[in-house]
């Protein structure tokens, strides 16, 4: 089992979660020590979000599990 599928089902997430079957939806998983300082990142990324349509951003921190996840539910501006 890869990482990224390791860590969606430790936060109880889908192992289809940012695939095609997830249209609109990334995930980025992150060593834990780094986690906190790569949420800074989120208001650059905010920029190519289209504001029109709905957006939900998930983040998953567990101090006890080696990484966090960050989950985006978005359509970009194109």
């Amino acid at each position: 089992m890869n990482r990224k599928t390791e860590t969606l089902l430790h936060y109880g997430y889908s192992i289809l979660m940012g695939t095609s079957a997830a249209p609109n939806t990334g995930v980025g998983v992150w060593d834990k020590a780094d986690a906190f300082k790569r949420l800074a990142a989120i208001a650059d990324f905010m920029k190519f979000v289209d504001d029109k349509q709905k957006v939900r951003i998930t983040f998953e921190y567990d101090p006890d599990y080696p990484t966090a996840l960050l989950i985006t539910e978005a359509t970009l501006k194109l």
